[in-house]
């Protein structure tokens, strides 16, 4: 295929983000791009399964299992939201933030890549992307919760 391209999807085993993405990924696979996920090491034979070449995680937060123990972030520890969240910005996005930019320029510089799809969750990645200067695009595979124009709020007025 003359217009293939190479895409790069960084994303993590966050259990229902995982669906979505590699069906989005095996959708490119099969209009004959190449498709290269750098992830969890968990996610490896649902990778391949879809058609894509794997790379895992080496310093940012990643599980080697699916145990509950092995989980990256505990949500389910906290009763109380505000904490839940002030501990998910710390512990998950800001403190790591430092090895996710790592491990996705470390990728990128390993192989060509044309273009990188960054699960919401994990946007510290592009900043390794912008680095780079590479086209990229966030996917979001849950409950949209920003507003965008021409949407409808999530709980109606």
């Amino acid at each position: 295929m003359p217009d293939a391209k190479r895409f790069l999807f960084v994303m993590w085993d966050g259990g229902g983000n995982v669906p979505p993405e590699l069906a989005v990924a095996r959708r490119l696979v099969l209009r004959g791009h190449s498709v290269r996920v750098l992830g969890d090491p968990t996610l490896e034979a649902e990778v391949r399964a879809a058609g894509c070449a794997f790379s895992p995680w080496t310093t940012a937060p990643h599980r080697t299992t699916r145990d509950r123990s092995d989980d990256v972030f505990k949500d389910y520890q906290y009763t109380n939201p505000l904490k839940m969240m002030d501990a998910y910005l710390q512990l998950f996005l800001a403190e790591p933030a430092p090895r996710w930019i790592s491990d996705t320029i470390a990728e990128i510089d390993a192989r060509p890549i044309d273009a990188v799809v960054v699960d919401f969750g994990i946007p510290a990645a592009l900043v390794a992307v912008e680095k780079r200067q590479l086209p990229s695009a966030m996917l979001m595979p849950n409950i949209g919760s920003c507003p965008l124009r021409a949407s409808r709020p999530l709980v109606p007025a």
